[in-house]
């Protein structure tokens, strides 16, 4: 929160944010975000702090669930998850049994 603050600018008394970073992690069939918002469908974590399962690994691709928001659902995202998935298994691979 602090580095999206650090790159909003104000419009009054609302900070308007220039970037979007959700921590999260990501293994071989899942994306997992963090975020301060919380549908029901979000694990409450602790500290203000919610997780959801965003992109499923299906079918050869992540892919969008039916809440996934529009910027990680879009082809660029999907693309660079991917590739940071197949990075994440040769690491694996790497490190051996």
């Amino acid at each position: 929160n602090d580095q999206e603050e650090g790159y909003g600018r104000k419009e009054g008394d609302k900070l308007m944010r220039r970037v979007n970073i959700d921590p999260g992690y990501l293994d071989r069939s899942k994306i997992v975000l963090a975020s301060t918002k919380n549908p029901g469908h979000r694990i409450y974590l602790g500290d203000g702090i919610h997780a959801e399962i965003s992109l499923l690994y299906r079918r050869g691709s992540y892919r969008p669930l039916d809440y996934t928001y529009p910027d990680i659902r879009s082809r660029e995202s999907l693309a660079m998850f991917n590739d940071a998935r197949n990075l994440y298994l040769d690491l694996l691979k790497e490190a051996g049994p």
